[in-house]
């Protein structure tokens, strides 16, 4: 029998009286580890069921190191006591469950003694007891101290037998995709399947493993720097989902991806930033520290890269021309890379996985050069920019045939432009015409699976809460004009770009 954890365990990080689980699942088999100490006080240990400790509802039977049983009916709780209340004490509890059941439980206790050292001999207790109630399950477990408090660190935690996850089960690993396997204590079936987006490969019989296909949109400006992080799923319109915070509230930095992670630095916080914060893209939730930029010149970057490898190129104060990478997979500090062919900030990327294109920004509107991703070098001209870019959207939109660029906003930025441009990864040269956003906007936030392209939020006219929340998305194979495809969870401009999941490149 394989043990899982049930419910969330309970550290007390200030002292008290009661620890309790109160998200168990209704195992029929749970296991009840308790560790209190003392805080104040001679606290001993009562434990209770289900919020159950009013109405008389238990009986037990006990005996302290060796001696004669002793026992009590009609009790609100029962009583752990295996005498020196005031040491250190270690319970463990079986409880078998079923609703139509009276509830059984055995368990055993120790506690450290009068004396600490080898020469303190520790107590011992031993319990059976049981809770009358034959119509519930067991959804929660209290531990409820008696005269005295339990102090900071003491903890209880509850596993149970028929919830182990398929992780934790020692599947066959040669096996053919769709073999199925039964866990015979469970009674639950399992499927073998591959999935490049879960590290399991055995999946319960009626669930699908998550497959990709999801966008996140990063942080941004609307009067203030946000910290939001929300998502789509790209190949379904709809409003965007929030997905968690960034470590730092700040706007105009840069980010890159793979079908796991998602990466996010740089910025303006309330001073030029240089930290570097990642997500796991599957799974909804804060970011998390990834390491450092190698100076503060990151407001105004851009990124771009591979499933292996996310470059960092320009930004500011003043205009720069550094690139430097991260292994997307390895936290880190990033290292350098090379020097973009014009220091500018406010520039686009694209990105077939093997070559990033990087265009326009300000300092140098209609420049566009580009580097071998998996080489380490200064980029090369690629080609002219045809309108001339002065903010363009962050993130990348690509399907491994063209690259898309957003031109955000052009001359001195004061033109909001509609503009969307488009190069063939194939050749080197001038970016061509793809057609128009459904309102011209300046800093937004792209990303792509490799059928479509989504454009979330930006600036549509002067002043610090002149933004969208809008989404607007394009099919990349199809020249063409933008769709309304939904909303953010919060208009902004300035964003820190666009991550994804899926497609010909991730970043």
């Amino acid at each position: 029998m394989a043990w899982g954890k049930n419910g969330t365990p309970d550290t007390l990080t200030t002292a008290g009286t009661n620890m309790n689980v109160s998200d168990l699942n209704g195992s029929k088999f749970n296991l009840v580890l308790s560790h209190t100490k003392r805080a104040t006080g001679t606290p001993y240990t009562t434990l209770y069921l289900n919020n159950d400790n009013s109405n008389n509802s238990y009986s037990s039977r006990q005996s302290e190191n060796g001696g004669n049983d002793g026992t009590a009916i009609d009790r609100n709780t029962v009583l752990y006591d295996m005498g020196g209340d005031d040491a250190d004490k270690f319970e463990v509890t079986y409880i078998f469950g079923i609703s139509s059941k009276e509830k059984l439980a055995i368990g055993f206790g120790i506690n450290a003694g009068p004396s600490a050292g080898a020469s303190g001999i520790p107590e011992r207790g031993e319990f059976a007891w049981k809770w009358e109630n034959t119509s519930d399950t067991i959804t929660r477990v209290d531990n409820q101290s008696g005269d005295g408090n339990y102090d900071t660190g003491s903890n209880l935690t509850v596993l149970g037998s028929d919830i182990t996850p398929a992780s934790a089960i020692p599947f066959p690993e040669n096996v053919e995709l769709g073999s199925r396997a039964e866990i015979t204590d469970t009674r639950k079936i399992y499927y073998r399947m591959d999935s490049d987006y879960e590290t399991d490969k055995w999946f319960e019989l009626g669930t699908v493993p998550y497959a990709g296909g999801r966008g996140v949109f990063s942080a941004g400006y609307h009067g203030a720097n946000y910290n939001i992080l929300d998502y789509v799923t790209i190949e379904t319109p709809s409003n965007a989902t929030d997905f968690g915070d960034l470590s730092v509230s700040r706007r105009m930095g840069a980010s890159v991806a793979n079908k796991m992670r998602g990466v996010f630095a740089g910025g303006y916080a309330s001073t030029y930033d240089n930290t570097i914060d990642y997500i796991t893209i599957a799974t909804a939730g804060n970011a998390t520290d990834f390491g450092d930029m190698p100076d503060t010149q990151t407001s105004g970057m851009t990124g771009a890269g591979s499933e292996t490898r996310g470059i960092f190129a320009g930004g500011e104060t003043s205009y720069t021309n550094r690139m430097a990478y991260i292994t997307i997979d390895t936290t880190s500090n990033t290292s350098n890379f090379g020097n973009l062919t014009q220091a500018r900030k406010g520039l686009g990327s694209t990105s077939d996985g093997t070559k990033a294109v990087f265009c326009g920004g300000e300092g140098s509107q209609t420049t566009m050069d580009y580097v071998t991703i998996g080489t380490t070098g200064n980029a090369q001209s690629w080609g002219t920019f045809s309108a001339g870019s002065h903010s363009a959207g962050g993130g990348v939109i690509a399907d491994g045939t063209k690259g898309i660029f957003v031109i955000g906003g052009s001359s001195s930025g004061a033109n909001y432009s509609d503009v969307i441009e488009y190069i063939t990864f194939a050749t080197t040269g001038n970016s061509v015409d793809f057609g128009n956003l459904t309102e011209g906007r300046a800093s937004p936030s792209c990303c792509s699976s490799n059928t479509r392209g989504l454009i979330g939020g930006g600036k549509y006219t002067s002043g610090g809460t002149s933004s969208r929340d809008t989404i607007d998305y394009i099919t990349i194979a199809t020249t063409g004009n933008a769709t309304d495809f939904g909303d953010l969870t919060q208009q902004r401009y300035a964003t820190m770009g666009g991550v994804s999941d899926t497609g010909a490149v991730k970043s």
